[in-house]
């Protein structure tokens, strides 16, 4: 992806920071209040709120996962990703 790509993508979404919340109706809850994006065919908002453009994806190649040599499970149950720029992939 590029900057430009990964920028479009930053100003579509508002991260929520539920870890830890094993409640179901309040995460329900929380994804209600949440305000809906609203969009008319016309690419403007009824609310007066600024429109974020959306742009195409670019023509990224297509990388084939190999099986893991060996699985390294986290204690807590989390998936830890960890990039590694040096080598040019990300560890899962």
């Amino acid at each position: 992806m590029t900057r430009d790509e990964v920028a479009t993508f930053r100003r579509q979404v508002e991260v929520v920071d539920m870890i830890g919340c094993n409640d179901v109706e309040r995460v329900i809850n929380r994804i209600k209040d949440l305000p809906v994006a609203k969009l008319s065919s016309c690419g403007c908002s009824d609310e007066g709120e600024p429109v974020i453009p959306t742009m195409g994806v670019s023509n990224a190649p297509i990388i084939h996962a190999e099986p893991p040599k060996r699985v390294e499970m986290d204690k807590a149950g989390y998936f830890v990703i960890i990039p590694r720029a040096e080598k040019g992939d990300i560890v899962v």
